[in-house]
């Protein structure tokens, strides 16, 4: 997958500049015809082994296309306020509009990253998280993101050389962070740790790009082609209408529903079951207790409740919601607090 990446690939700067003065031009008509269409974001995920200069291409695309249009998201770990919603919903939110291009910087793929890369890594939370991303993803090009990934690579040699040159210089060693350092250390399993998230996340419609970057001039080459590619790609070639994007997609259904009980249909119900008002009164008494004990335990406070509720109308919809809310109002339930009940 690294080798062509590995074996650091050069432009000289009369390779370079011809092709990079095109680029820029090319750049700019697909972005601005994609923007008067306005069917679709396209979606940049910039990711790859520190060092090998992801924030320099973060940079290269904001000067090489027009920045007004373009929304770069750059993500730290999750603050307080994030961690108390699922762990994917504080990347839905700053997403580009349709017509409009987003880049991702330390994004969804880090925690994935991180347990992959350890020493003794968990497969279970392995697989977890790449299931999590692949359906994160299949919802974003399923809403109208195309999403391009771009991976960053380059051999240990030259990124030790690439590290050493920065903070040999006091102007340029600000652009050096410890985990760069630590790379030449452990760069083994930082491939490994690499190799494996890509393939567990390669999809049709979110595919995985490797940019070659030792070279400043080829990883500018090489990642403005492949985000003119993504650019001039039809609407019809995007998306998780593949067959073998449908089979991952049955596939991941087939095993997170293995093993749940099938709930009896509605044909099958009891429709002339009745409760005397005694005994009505008093399991609703109970039911109300018991979830207002609930909602009010510490541990509540770590988790957020959703209740759906779908029926014929005047099936009581609206009844059984206002006895559910009765018993949690002063958790304040609504469409917008820390509960949620939509009907």
């Amino acid at each position: 997958m690294f080798t062509v990446a590995e074996s650091d690939p050069k432009l000289s700067k009369e390779q370079a500049e011809p092709l990079e003065a095109k680029l820029r031009t090319e750049l700019l008509k697909a972005q601005y015809a994609r923007l008067q269409k306005a069917q679709r974001a396209l979606l940049i995920v910039i990711a790859g082994i520190d060092g090998a200069g992801t924030g320099a291409s973060v940079s290269l695309i904001n000067e090489w296309m027009d920045a007004r249009f373009i929304r770069t998201m750059a993500f730290d770990e999750a603050t307080p306020e994030e961690k108390r919603y699922p762990p994917l919903w504080r990347y839905w939110q700053p997403l580009p509009a349709l017509g409009r291009t987003g880049i991702v910087f330390g994004s969804w793929y880090q925690p994935l990253l991180r347990e992959a890369a350890k020493k003794k890594p968990n497969p279970d939370a392995i697989q977890n998280l790449a299931q999590g991303i692949r359906e994160f993803e299949s919802m974003l090009a399923n809403n109208g993101i195309q999403i391009v990934k771009l991976w960053h690579h380059l051999s240990r040699k030259a990124q030790k050389k690439r590290t050493d040159e920065l903070l040999a210089h006091r102007e340029t060693a600000w652009q050096v962070h410890p985990g760069e350092i630590k790379v030449r250390k452990k760069f083994a399993r930082l491939r490994s740790a690499a190799e494996l998230s890509i393939n567990l996340t390669q999809a049709d419609f979110a595919p995985w790009q490797i940019i070659p970057s030792a070279d400043p001039d080829m990883r500018a080459v090489a990642t403005g082609q492949a985000i003119l590619t993504a650019l001039r790609q039809k609407p019809s070639s995007v998306g998780s209408n593949s067959a073998r994007d449908n089979e991952n997609s049955k596939a991941a259904r087939s095993h997170a529903t293995a093993g749940a009980k099938i709930p009896p249909r509605i044909e099958k119900l009891d429709y002339t079951a009745r409760l005397d008002s005694k005994e009505y009164e008093a399991q609703l008494g109970y039911w109300q207790a018991r979830l207002a004990e609930l909602t009010r335990r510490d541990k509540f406070k770590d988790r957020s409740l959703i209740l759906v509720f779908e029926g014929q109308d005047a099936a009581g919809k609206g009844g059984a919601i206002r006895r559910v809310a009765h018993a949690s109002s002063e958790r304040g339930i609504s469409t917008g607090g820390a509960s949620a009940i939509f009907a």
